[in-house]
């Protein structure tokens, strides 16, 4: 069978290379009743039958989370077959040493429970002058290989969500190893789900803190997660983010001391449970919408509405636009003259805020909604500190009587 596939040839380019790929499976079954016929082979039948850590895997969904499959025991021994037939031979003689190694995966998947997977999300947008930014033991930035590349290439030819040639332009990947549950038989999808969300939250968080820590827009549409081991199911998939999101704009680069920086600061907000405080929640939902708006009217509204859950008590009522310059001025800035300017901000950005809600025709500029941007930013980031030792309303309670 001829395979077509992309292959990087410097950077930025690509070229389309044909590749003869033979199928061995066809002679498995053109001989099926001649191999189950061997003494070997029954013998192989015997020993997986009569042990009970493999019969009980055999003829149920086995696998992991994101994919479960049924096997025979069969099936199983096929496996060993074909792993005799690497696909740049021309020869078809018996291994040894493939052998022992499909019977090594074999046998560590019957045996073991939890198995150390990878997820693996491209960043888009996004450059770092280290190749690989460790963040704990299992979770870093690190530039993508080329293989990796061009495996992107392959699989995004044949996506409808992402353009083909992007992959040429992803450069580093966060990188997350977890721990995860074989499954046998049939598992309740909330379990499932929940198994699934290691990778997806912790993805997400990381990026957020990215977004947090400097300007730039840099986000993330798929994730690829795999076993970090062969395994003799198929185990892992791509998620494709719907819809995709293009992040085109300020180019986000990290120098090295700025990654030094950032391993500083998430190792404070990793260790916040963001949930537990739902303004802080509301306000970090909002500023992530706006990195996936066209549309500078949008983006502008975003930020407003989390400025108003960062800055306002539950119910309150009154005078908005003043209460919140007057807070905001006062939780950013310690000296009277920041303070006034940092208040005419705040109520030219309600003023126009009001006025995109209201229908009425308002200029936007890029540098405006920067802006904007800037002083939602170090507002999360103090309330990310300050929360750790105030509750919302207490914060809130000192910006008005202090």
């Amino acid at each position: 069978m001829m395979n077509e596939k992309f292959e990087i040839e410097k950077e930025g380019t690509c070229k389309t290379i044909y590749e003869q790929q033979p199928l061995f499976v066809i002679p498995l079954y053109r001989h099926r009743e001649e191999l189950e016929n061997l003494p070997e082979y029954q013998a192989c039948m015997k020993v997986m039958t009569s042990d009970p850590a493999i019969t009980k895997q055999l003829n149920v969904l086995v696998g992991f989370c994101n994919s479960q499959y049924r096997r025979t025991a069969e099936e199983y021994l096929e496996y060993l077959v074909s792993k005799q037939f690497p696909m740049n031979t021309e020869t078809i003689e018996f291994n040894p040493t493939l052998f022992d190694s499909a019977y090594e995966i074999l046998e560590r998947f019957f045996y073991n429970n939890n198995f150390i997977f990878r997820a693996m999300s491209p960043l888009h947008n996004f450059t770092a002058e280290d190749e690989r930014i460790d963040l704990d033991n299992n979770l870093c930035i690190r530039k993508i290989a080329i293989d990796e590349q061009e495996q992107l290439l392959n699989e995004f030819e044949w996506s409808s969500i992402i353009p083909h040639f992007e992959a040429l332009d992803l450069k580093h990947a966060i990188e997350l190893e977890y721990q995860t549950k074989k499954i046998v038989g049939d598992a309740p999808r909330e379990t499932l789900q929940a198994i699934d969300q290691i990778a997806k939250e912790t993805i997400g968080k990381l990026t957020t803190a990215l977004r947090l820590f400097k300007a730039g827009l840099v986000g993330y549409n798929i994730v690829r997660t795999a076993s970090t081991s062969e395994l003799p199911v198929p185990a892992g998939m791509t998620r494709f983010s719907s819809p995709y999101k293009q992040f085109l704009g300020e180019k986000y680069t990290l120098t090295k001391l700025e990654a030094n920086e950032f391993k500083r600061f998430w190792e404070r907000m990793s260790r916040i449970d963001v949930s537990a405080f739902p303004q802080l929640y509301i306000a970090l939902s909002r500023f992530n919408y706006a990195y996936e708006r066209d549309k500078l009217e949008d983006k502008l509204i975003d930020y407003m509405v989390a400025f108003e859950a960062l800055f306002f008590k539950e119910g309150e009522s009154g005078e908005f636009r003043h209460k919140l310059s007057v807070r905001v001025s006062r939780f950013l800035e310690q000296e009277y003259k920041q303070r006034k300017l940092t208040a005419e901000r705040m109520n030219d950005f309600y003023d126009k805020r009001s006025k995109v809600v209201h229908g009425e025709k308002v200029e936007l500029k890029d540098d405006f909604v920067k802006t904007v941007e800037d002083h939602l930013r170090k507002s999360i980031k103090l309330f990310l500190e300050r929360l750790q030792t105030s509750s919302h309303d207490e914060i809130i309670a000192h910006l008005d009587l202090d």
